[in-house]
């Protein structure tokens, strides 16, 4: 990033750019924070199991860092999964 940042060819133009001097870039590491779940799936199969896993983790990628995630954005996402009839959160 900070090469890239530092000289690189403009796309429009062609011409090289970079960032003025003067100017720094400190890059910072994301962690992500654990949210425990217990979640009890109707039916529960490795299918469902595995449908609430990819739309709970397309639901991770949607959230900016620091946003706070919903109950609401949760329940969605559980219950829209593929062959979930019922669940508990």
């Amino acid at each position: 990033m900070e090469a890239y940042l530092f000289r690189h060819a403009d796309p429009a133009t062609g011409n090289f750019v970079g960032k003025p001097g003067g100017i720094e870039v400190w890059p910072v590491e994301l962690h992500l924070k654990p949210v425990p779940l217990a979640i009890r799936l109707t039916p529960d199969t490795q299918a469902t199991r595995q449908s609430v896993e990819a739309r709970l983790l397309i639901l991770q990628q949607t959230m900016a860092p620091g946003q706070t995630m919903g109950v609401s954005a949760l329940r969605t996402a559980i219950g829209t999964a593929s062959g979930v009839t019922d669940y508990t959160l």
